[in-house]
């Protein structure tokens, strides 16, 4: 058996040619060599999400900090104006919900990666996407928007929005999912 590597152009991966002898039916002493061509991932792809989206992220974690703020400010409050505390704890609540939902996207922007190598695909913070082994990845599929895996036992996919990654990046990923999983890939109907 004669192995030979080559390094492809796209994105690092490597193909690896094997010729294995395999006799025919009719001679079974001699046969032609057949040649197999599997493609391998190269090393592995790591990005920040901040690269690309740090001032909004900035932005997020003003918004989130003014809106807690603003609901500790209200709760203090709501014994202060006995006739409105029902207003008061219910626009604290807004504002406290309001203030949540911006922290995690200021997370996201400003601590998010994306790892892709031999064993799976990691996207942190862990409550985006935590860890996706290839086997349990059933699909996947690139749009305008971005990557979305849909994966065994989650109820909904994990998405990677295109405004977090370069146009590098976004290679990159494309070139390590057609590497390691390009059977998985849904095809769009143009």
């Amino acid at each position: 058996m004669s192995r030979s590597e080559t390094l492809s152009a796209v994105g690092g991966t490597r193909s690896v040619r094997l010729s294995v002898v395999r006799p025919t039916s009719r001679d079974l002493n001699a046969g032609a060599p057949q040649v197999f061509t599997f493609r391998i991932p190269g090393a592995p792809v790591s990005f920040s999400f901040a690269k690309r989206t740090w001032k909004s992220g900035a932005k997020f974690a003003i918004g989130s900090l003014a809106a807690f703020g603003t609901s500790g400010f209200l709760a203090t409050q709501v014994a202060a104006a006995p006739s409105l505390q029902r207003q008061t704890v219910l626009l604290s609540v807004i504002c406290a919900l309001a203030g949540a939902a911006l922290g995690h996207l200021a997370l996201r922007s400003l601590c998010g990666r994306c790892r892709m190598d031999a064993s799976g695909i990691r996207i942190s913070p862990r409550y985006v996407g935590g860890f996706i082994p290839w086997r349990d990845l059933q699909k996947w599929e690139a749009d305008v928007l971005g990557f979305r895996f849909t994966v065994a036992g989650r109820k909904s996919p994990v998405f990677v929005d295109r405004e977090y990654l370069t146009f590098d990046d976004q290679s990159s990923m494309h070139s390590m999912l057609w590497a390691c999983v390009p059977e998985k890939e849904i095809a769009r109907a143009v």
